[in-house]
């Protein structure tokens, strides 16, 4: 089963790069049960505006807090390990 695009909800594009996904469990609010699925954070190339969902076609604009959580310290990282210094010890081919 093919799981639907990410859709900006400000603008409505479906041309979204998807900067973090995974899996994520809680408790439903209404029955009290575990729940769980995939989640998806990114921003419209179309607008540049935040997008998110964590139930297939419930899209919404992600809060700053929601945002920082998910977005913010993942980027730092990754800009950390773009700005490591990567240097091969000897002259050998990696395998």
């Amino acid at each position: 089963m093919n799981r639907p695009a990410l859709i900006c909800p400000t603008c409505k594009s479906d041309q979204v790069d998807v900067l973090s996904s995974g899996l994520w469990d809680g408790v439903d609010e209404n029955t009290g049960h575990t729940t769980g699925g995939l989640f998806e954070f990114g921003i419209c190339k179309q607008c540049g505006g935040r997008c998110a969902q964590y139930v297939d076609g419930h899209i919404f604009v992600p809060s700053e807090t929601e945002w920082q959580q998910k977005i913010a310290s993942r980027e730092k990282w990754r800009r950390r390990a773009e700005s490591w210094p990567f240097e091969l010890e000897d002259d050998k081919p990696v395998a």
